[in-house]
This record gives C-alpha cells, sequence and structure tokens, in this order.
C-alpha cells in the first residue's frame, strides 16, 4: 500500500508539474499574442497615416508645379505685346491654385485628428504639417508655392516596445507626377526619439 501511495504522489506531482509548465505555456503565447497584435495595430496605423500624408504632398506638389509654371506663363505674357489679358487670366488661375492649396490643410488635419482619435500611435509632429502655416493658409514664396519646412524630414511611430521611424524626401515633390522617397525602418522603442527635431 505504501508503494501505491508513493506511486500516486509521483503521479500528483507530475500532473501539477506538467500543469504549471501549461499555464506557463499559456502566459507566454497570450503575451506573445498580444505584443503580436500591438505591432500590428502599429504598422497598420503607420500605413494609413503615411498613406495620408502621402496623398496631401503629391496634391501639394502638382499644385506647387502648376503655381510656378502659371506664374512662368504669366510673366512670359506681360511682355508680350495682346497677351497682357491672358496674363490676368494666368494671375486668377493661379489666385484659385492658392487658394485650393489653402483649403486643402484642412481635410487633411481633420484626417489626422480622426486617426489620433483611434489611438493611433502619431508622431504629434504630423500636426504642423511638412509646410509652413499661417492664419489665411500656406506661407508662400516669391512665386506663390507653399513653402516646405524642409526638404527631409522623419516622423516616429512608438507603441512600446515597438518603433517605426519613417523618413521623407520630398526633394523632388514639385512635379506634374511628384516624386516621394520614404523609407520606413523598426527599431528598439525609446522615448528621447519622439522629442528629435523636425
Amino acid at each position: 500500500m505504501n508503494e501505491k501511495g508513493e506511486m500516486n504522489l509521483v503521479f500528483v506531482l507530475m500532473v501539477a508539474g506538467l500543469s504549471g509548465v501549461m499555464i506557463l505555456c499559456a502566459l507566454k503565447l497570450q503575451k506573445s499574442y498580444r505584443l503580436l497584435e500591438k505591432r500590428t495595430d502599429l504598422f497598420l496605423c503607420t500605413k494609413e497615416v503615411e498613406g495620408e500624408i502621402s496623398q496631401y504632398m503629391r496634391f501639394m506638389g502638382r499644385t506647387n508645379w502648376a503655381i510656378k509654371n502659371v506664374e512662368k506663363a504669366k510673366l512670359i505674357m506681360l511682355f508680350i505685346p495682346g497677351l497682357q489679358g491672358g496674363a490676368l487670366e494666368a494671375e486668377k488661375a493661379k489666385r484659385t491654385l492658392i487658394l485650393v492649396q489653402n483649403t486643402s490643410v484642412v481635410p487633411f488635419l481633420k484626417k489626422m485628428a480622426e486617426l489620433k482619435s483611434r489611438s493611433c500611435p502619431m508622431d504629434p509632429r504630423i500636426f504642423i504639417t511638412p509646410f509652413i502655416l499661417t492664419p489665411v493658409g500656406h506661407q508662400r514664396n516669391t512665386d506663390g508655392t507653399a513653402t516646405l519646412r524642409k526638404l527631409r524630414w522623419s516622423y516616429q511611430y512608438v507603441s512600446y516596445p515597438y518603433s517605426l521611424s519613417v523618413d521623407w524626401d520630398a526633394s523632388q515633390f514639385e512635379a506634374l507626377n511628384p516624386r516621394l522617397k520614404r523609407i520606413s525602418k523598426e527599431n528598439g522603442a525609446k522615448l528621447s526619439s519622439t522629442l528629435s527635431s523636425y
């Protein structure tokens, strides 16, 4: 009987040990799943935000290109006899393009606010936009084009323990078909990364 009791005790200890291991594995699996879910949410959020920024930048690049070329055409027409009326029409077209650009920032910022309200871990610098803003719209260069803050910048998306940085290059964005370069990198999350300059 003593031998049977010892075997029962060994069996109970083995079952308890295996149950403990299974519980630990389940907890580890649950933690891994939560982390994977968090990483997936970060990637999806970044993709959506960067898509909106890309769309906004392409629109601004096309309209900047149009404003620049309308301004050149207007200057040429001013010096050709009989085309001064065309120069006035070109100026009206330029003003319309500027107005459209100035109003485009509102839907862009609304979309960013909507994404932020859905707990998207966005870089707060997105809300200052890649362009210099004034109370009446975009700051303008002498030819009427909207002024970029910088030709190259990066945004950080942090959802601890994950972090993504997206580097932008807009040096060739003013064109009929704008070229925007964007490089994404996954890093370890660091709080200081969100404090880097624009």
